[in-house]
């Protein structure tokens, strides 16, 4: 029996040194890593009996010798550390890496003296003979032992997938969980997974702790039980079937997803489930292998690949952690995959489009979201080859995690140095921290915001409004990566609240929220309007409808928004000290979505109070207004005088009369058509141009504009100087409120939205400024700049009047804030939602040159707030009366 115990020794032994081998290097498999793993523990425990026999029969037969004894004690230093390293793995703690460094070295010495006694052996005895009978089957045995662990890998790494559920509905192309973008990937494609193999993550808790209980309180902890999220979820579904609910799910609820259970012929993995309540869990983001964009090149939608985890979810929890504690390394190695310390990681769900397959047009929306915002704003100079942005002065760049993970004291496993990387991702939603009681990520989230968003209260330092007071409120945006508000804008509010007098009885206020806890239409507010094809507000979050975006307010990195506040004199009383209370002030959700949510029952979330600021107004001290004189040459006549039908330079009459106005083929917001009478009136011939422009900026004192996105960068002054060889194209970056002013120091106004139009489709209320026909009007110079190089570059577009530029050359501002026509022939409430658009959005008329096309016509308009900076220009009008016997007449 000597030789069959040596030959067992032989086998067990050769199956330890070649599972070793192959657990030397780290790029394999997750689970044939663990199951070559625990076959070597498993081969060197059962081994110890037959290689400590076969060692004493080799003594007996061979004698001792000093060699021999070297290379015995080397292996029982090998087997030794071995069988250490797994108890202490059994027992629930981590081996010191000295072990395993022991283990390694005596393992590579004991294998290099045994191949050279191999070849120095006497092969002539009959009991070296007797042995090597069984040697060939050994070693053979051994090969197939570690054959049969891979085998086992491979098959155990697919026992974690699930065949199609019976029935499963696939009506969208790009594979089972579309339109989500995320994937299997390492030979699962096409599978799905079983849902507890991602899920448990308080299992991890067990050695990690710490992270285990700030990703607890996280909103990747609540990504798909938030009940505006779930909810908003299960209206989606509504709307546009169960299946497309798996374009939320990629990134709200990945692990029921990839169980195939958002199919309705699933019932299960509900809220209140374990796989459906954990969100994000620790292994959605840690089994993360591909980070970036999808199949089709766009970034976003849970654009992930996803790697299953080495044990099947039946593992039991002690050998779970036993095989983790046997080797940390690996398992640290394991558990962080290149792509989790990525920006793309981040982006792939904080990305959002809406594909073609939801829309049915050729993605209605842009990419957009965070890391688009990200790419282009102040902080990412350097760090992504797809960034846009500019480098800033005195700004070191920052990615994701420098914000949302940031390092904090630690006594976790996972540290280095004392820190790890914060898992509570703090950043906006305050309410639902204060909501589910986590005071401690509350209190973080509120610091956060406070100190990344600046703000400030001032008397305006020009008062050019007569029985006005020009309050600012300045909102900087001096440490957020993306914009400010980001995310959700379309259902959420971000806003100002003025107060001027005593809170319990104001003099004056703006942006107050009223007893059903609806947001003043006054406000000044940072939201984004998305609207549907009939032009009527998305306001349900159903972003299967977006057709485009109407309405977006925010704060870009690293720039400073300055809302304007015209208070009338006349509220404040006698000369006296008035208190000024401003506040910035966000909830999750405004009020239509949570009366949607709750049922009307009248609750309301909470709303996060930002910033406060405070002044004392003495009234007796206020500064006067300023008019700035203008330059000789440009005297002004007031608007107010009877302007005599005469040529004025550089403008055009329109005689008064009938206008036909709006269009039956357009948006909704140009139906219904009808007809008004407007009043005469003279138009600028063209847009107002840097040239002209910076004539009025040198009388004024004032500096040209300045945007600080990167696309505006050949459109940005320096003071008071236009870019270099552009004094004859239209002005942008303007705001309304300057455009204003411009008018009104020459003695003119914006053009009321009626007379635009009027000037545009000339007595006959033509199509197009030229004509009926898209065709006539064929100016390739219109195409081949955002903003034309100059006016007048297509004159035979002129509309009947000769007015030009109306369609191929910039949006332009006119007098009135945003409203649609009497909408009820859509829907009997639609008039109550264009509410959305509150005062400070104001209505841009013309097609920009590059935008234009069959489609845009002098009926088309849209509506913008009225203080953000965009290729925005403007042209001016001028009453034109008539002198009669009787006095003048309009």
């Amino acid at each position: 029996m000597s030789g069959l115990s040596t030959a067992v020794a032989l086998l067990l032994s050769l199956i330890v040194i070649l599972t070793g081998i192959w657990l030397i290097p780290d790029a394999m498999g997750t689970t044939t890593l663990t199951l070559v793993q625990g076959l070597h523990v498993v081969a060197g425990i059962l081994a110890l009996i037959p290689v400590a026999l076969a060692l004493v029969t080799h003594r007996r037969v061979r004698g001792a010798s000093t060699h021999g004894l070297f290379a015995a004690l080397v292996l029982a230093a090998a087997f030794g550390t071995g069988v250490a390293q797994a108890l202490i793995a059994a027992l629930g703690s981590a081996p010191p890496a000295w072990l395993l460094t022991v283990h390694l070295a005596a393992s590579g010495v004991a294998i290099g003296l045994a191949g050279v006694h191999l070849l120095l052996i006497d092969r002539s005895t009959a009991r070296v003979r007797r042995i090597g009978r069984w040697s060939l089957p050994a070693v053979l045995a051994g090969v197939l032992g570690v054959a049969t662990a891979a085998g086992a890998a491979w098959w155990v790494a697919r026992v974690d997938a699930l065949p199609a559920p019976d029935g499963y509905s696939q009506p969208f192309e790009g594979g089972p969980f579309a339109p989500s973008a995320v994937t299997l990937v390492d030979g699962a494609e096409g599978q799905f997974l079983h849902p507890a193999v991602l899920a448990g993550s308080m299992a991890c808790g067990r050695c990690h702790e710490q992270i285990a209980q700030e990703w607890s309180e996280s909103m990747h902890r609540y990504s798909a039980t938030d009940p505006h999220v779930a909810i908003g979820i299960r209206w989606f579904q509504r709307d546009n079937g169960v299946e497309a609910g798996r374009f939320c799910a990629g990134c709200h609820n990945p692990i029921p997803l990839l169980a195939g259970a958002i199919d309705p012929a699933t019932t299960h993995f509900e809220v209140g489930t374990s796989p459906h309540d954990e969100g994000i869990s620790c292994l959605v983001c840690h089994a993360a292998t591909q980070a970036g964009p999808s199949r089709d090149g766009v970034m976003g939608n849970a654009s992930l690949g996803l790697t299953a985890p080495a044990l099947p979810p039946t593992t039991p929890p002690s050998l779970y952690d036993a095989f983790i504690h046997f080797d940390p390394r690996r398992h640290a190695v394991a558990m962080a995959p290149a792509a989790l310390r990525t920006v793309e990681l981040c982006g792939s769900c904080h990305q959002q489009f809406t594909p073609t397959s939801l829309t049915g047009l050729d993605r209605a929306e842009k990419p957009h979201g965070q890391f688009a915002e990200w790419l282009a704003g102040g902080w990412s100079f350097g760090l992504h080859p797809s960034a846009t942005a500019l480098a800033a002065p005195g700004v070191t760049p920052k990615s994701c995690n420098a914000c949302h993970m940031p390092d904090v004291a630690s006594t976790d496993p996972a540290a280095r140095d004392g820190r790890h990387r914060s898992h509570r991702f703090v950043g906006a939603n305050h309410a639902h921290a204060v909501s589910a009681g986590h005071t401690a990520q509350a209190d973080l989230t509120l610091t956060f915001l406070r100190e990344n968003i600046g703000f400030a209260l001032r008397v305006g330092a020009v008062q050019e409004r007569p029985g006005m007071l020009d309050l600012e409120v300045a909102v900087e945006n001096k440490g957020a990566g993306h914009r400010f508000p980001s995310g959700t804008t379309d259902i959420s509010e971000t806003w100002i609240e003025l107060v001027i007098g005593p809170p319990e009885k104001p003099l004056w206020t703006s942006g107050l929220l009223d007893a059903r806890h609806y947001l003043a239409p006054d406000a000044q507010v940072y939201k984004t309007v998305y609207v549907d094809a009939d032009n009527v507000p998305v306001d349900l979050h159903n972003l299967a409808m977006v057709r485009q975006t109407t309405y977006d307010r925010y704060v870009a990195p690293l720039t400073t928004d300055v809302s304007t506040f015209h208070v009338p004199t006349s509220a404040l009383g006698q000369a006296g000290s008035v208190p000024v209370r401003a506040r910035l002030r966000m909830r999750k959700t405004n009020q239509r979505w949570n009366d949607w949510l709750t049922n009307f029952d009248g609750t309301t979330v909470p709303v996060t109070d930002l910033h406060e600021a405070t002044l004392t107004l003495d009234l007796s001290a206020l500064p006067a207004r300023t008019h700035a004189a203008p330059e000789p040459d440009l005297p002004p006549s007031s608007s107010a005088q009877p302007a005599i039908a005469l040529n004025i330079a550089g403008m055009v009459q329109v005689p008064g009369g009938p206008a036909r106005i709006g269009s039956d083929d357009g948006d909704a917001d140009e139906r219904p058509v009808r007809t008004l009478d407007v009043p005469g009136f003279f138009i600028d011939r063209y847009p107002v141009t840097n040239a002209e422009y910076q004539r009025f900026l040198k009388a004024t004192r004032r500096q040209g504009p300045v945007h600080r996105l990167d696309w505006a960068a050949p459109y940005n002054w320096t003071g008071q100087d236009y870019p270099k060889g552009t004094g004859g194209r239209p002005v942008v970056l303007v705001k309304w409120e300057e455009a204003d002013a411009y008018c009104k120091w020459l003695g003119k106004r914006l053009p009321r939205e009626v007379e635009w139009e009027k000037a545009a489709r000339g007595p006959d209320g033509r199509r197009y400024p030229w004509g009926e026909r898209w065709a006539d009007g064929a100016c390739p110079e219109a195409q081949s700049h955002d903003v034309p190089a100059a006016v007048g570059a297509c004159p035979n577009r002129a509309s009947p009047y000769g007015v030009q530029d109306l369609i191929g050359g910039v949006f332009e501002w006119v007098a009135e804030p945003y409203r649609a026509y009497d909408r009820t022939h859509l829907h009997p409430n639609a008039n109550e939602w264009i509410a959305q658009f509150n005062n400070y959005i104001n209505v841009l008329r013309g097609v920009p040159a590059g935008q234009e096309g069959p489609a845009t016509t002098a009926a088309s308009r849209s509506g913008h707030a009225d203080n953000m900076r965009a290729r925005v220009g403007f042209r001016c009008v001028k009453d034109a009366v008539v002198p009669s016997a009787g006095g003048p007449t309009p």
